[in-house]
């Protein structure tokens, strides 16, 4: 998802948010869901405190261009049940992001 440096990026479901950095994905955010999804953000300008139980809504960190890119953009997934990665729209939409 492409959007400015700084744009803030928020939790779409409540769980445990565990910040860490990679040389692939540079600052990255893997949000074990209370509903049992998992989920990842990458490429992260930077975090928002550290890591932590999150509820939905809550800003997690903020679009940046870190690990493998030059480009802002959020690198998201979306793993029901801890499995495969599926399309992630139609979880952004329901989540208002």
């Amino acid at each position: 998802m492409l959007a400015s440096t700084g744009t803030t990026l928020v939790a779409v479901t409540s769980g445990y948010a565990e910040f860490a950095q990679n040389s692939l994905g540079g600052n990255a955010v893997r949000l074990s869901g209370d509903n049992g999804d998992y989920y990842y953000y990458a490429h992260l300008d930077s975090f928002a405190g550290s890591s932590r139980h999150v509820s939905a809504g809550e800003v997690v960190g903020y679009m940046g261009s870190t690990g493998n890119t030059d480009v802002p953009h959020l690198h998201f997934e979306v793993h029901p049940g801890g499995g495969p990665a599926i399309n992630p729209t139609p979880t952004v939409r329901a989540a208002g992001c």
